[in-house]
């Protein structure tokens, strides 16, 4: 019997290669390398042999000991990307930024419900903000987000999880509330409950499950009044010992994908978005604070980024009335190849933005690569996980410090559009209207612990001024 013989359709296809159904992706972009110089050869060509398949044997991994970063390499490593502009060189003039801000509008955040991506009216209520005020938005995605008083956005929270329900609050002002909760006796926390790890629901193998626990995310983020919840993880099992396993799906980038997908689905349906976690390429946790592996694009488009594309795509789900995909995505500390994941831009938009269309919350892990902020917000960054004002961060609420860098102003402006956009399709905004702000109260504990603090700092110079005047008194009897 004759091996049954197989063509592709239309007969599309090169040499034998389907060189057609992946070329171009959903969004209708053409697939390209984007990724830039990440492996060592692209920096200094024929010092390492990569891995094929095409030959296993001959180009089997073995160890290098006598290498030495090139000084290109070095410059990037150090995040030394551009040089952002100031008042000598600058290329916004005063006219234009003043355009570009504080501009008259009756539209309030509230008229926006379910607003489509490039509504032209996003352009006119952005206008209307101050710059502080787009400032502070953009650069708050920690614990919560800032107010936007000119178009009414009150200030809210997001929720960090692991694998669990998001929390009760036992201490809410909010009487009727319908997370305020009775705090028992010996339960101190008010997290009520986790899920198994990440792995045992990969495990199952089932969709439905992964529905079921997105669905209750979704009602999760509605009874917390937590629009935005991160989780879950995304990224690839490379060793059982990674010290976020517990946190990813498996070592399968189908599987993860599939698993997140499902999980973001439901949750969306509810209102509630899902923030998947570390994009991309965070495959260790101890020291992973800038660690850079180094990689073929083909090899990370086949397995780390094949994990979140599925999600970010999520074309089992789409109709032709809705191109449905997650909204949210927390970046990694890690490097691709020589350069911060955060600021590349073949990764952060022409993957993730253009080729996936993709035009939603990104987050930072912690302050991660706060020091090169403009290049992330370039990249396609909306904000940072800060918890507190730190003194570290003070510095990069100065205005002064880029209101001369017309890229820069409007990478910002243009943060605090995808963040907005975002909330648009989440209950945070069914609980306002046209009125709303928000309002600070000082809170008892709040008065008392800062008055610690103002007593203890008293004390202790009072206490540091005696000491010296001892110490002078002291050599005065000496002498």
């Amino acid at each position: 019997t004759a091996a049954k013989k197989w063509s592709y359709r239309d007969g599309k296809s090169e040499n034998g290669i389907d060189a057609y159904t992946f070329a171009v992706s959903k969004a209708g972009v053409k697939i390209e390398n984007q990724l830039g110089k990440v492996t060592w050869n692209q920096f200094e060509a024929g010092k390492v042999t990569e891995l094929t398949r095409n030959d296993w044997n001959a180009t089997w991994p073995k160890e290098y000991t006598d290498m030495k970063a090139p000084e290109e390499m070095l410059k990037l490593l150090r995040g030394e990307y551009f040089d952002v502009k100031k008042a000598d060189n600058r290329n916004l003039s005063e006219e234009e930024f003043q355009s570009m801000f504080e501009q008259p509008s009756e539209l309030k955040f509230a008229d926006f419900k379910k607003a489509d991506f490039n509504d032209y009216r996003w352009e006119e209520l952005l206008s209307h903000m101050t710059f502080e005020e787009a400032l502070d938005y953009a650069l708050q995605s920690g614990r919560g987000f800032a107010e936007i008083e000119s178009i009414g956005v009150p200030t809210g929270s997001y929720a960090e999880n692991g694998a669990g329900i998001t929390w009760l609050d036992p201490n809410s002002e909010e009487i009727q509330a319908p997370w305020k909760v009775e705090k028992q006796s010996g339960y101190p926390s008010s997290t009520i409950g986790y899920f198994n790890t990440y792995a045992i629901w990969a495990s199952s193998f089932n969709r439905e499950v992964m529905n079921e626990i997105g669905r209750l995310m979704g009602n999760d983020s509605i009874v917390g009044d937590k629009p935005i919840v991160w989780l879950p993880g995304a990224n690839t099992h490379r060793t059982p010992y990674g010290g976020r396993a517990s946190q990813y799906f498996c070592e399968d980038p189908v599987l993860t994908g599939i698993c997140t997908m499902e999980v973001a689905y439901t949750a969306l349906a509810k209102g509630g978005i899902i923030t998947a976690k570390h994009f991309a390429f965070n495959d260790q946790e101890g020291g992973r604070s800038g660690v850079s592996p180094f990689m073929t694009e083909q090899r990370a488009r086949e397995i780390e980024l094949r994990a979140f594309q599925i999600p970010f795509e999520m074309s089992k789900y789409d109709t032709p009335e809705n191109d449905v995909g997650m909204l949210g995505v927390m970046t990694s500390f890690s490097k691709i190849g020589a350069v911060e994941c955060t600021a590349s831009k073949g990764l952060m938009t022409n993957i993730l933005h253009d080729e996936w269309g993709f035009h939603g919350y990104v987050v930072s892990d912690l302050k991660d690569d706060l020091d090169i902020m403009c290049e992330t917000f370039l990249a396609g960054s909306t904000g940072y996980d800060w918890r507190t004002y730190d003194i570290d961060i003070l510095p990069y609420f100065d205005v002064e410090e880029f209101k001369y860098d017309k890229d820069v102003v409007s990478a910002i402006k243009e943060a605090c559009h995808r963040k907005l956009w975002v909330f648009a399709h989440t209950p945070l905004i069914n609980s306002i209207n046209r009125t709303t702000h928000s309002e600070y109260n000082q809170t008892w504990w709040r008065t008392a612990y800062t008055a610690g603090i103002a007593s203890t700092a008293s004390i202790t110079g009072i206490g540091v001024v005696l000491y010296a005047v001892s110490l002078f008194l002291g050599k005065r009897k000496e002498a």
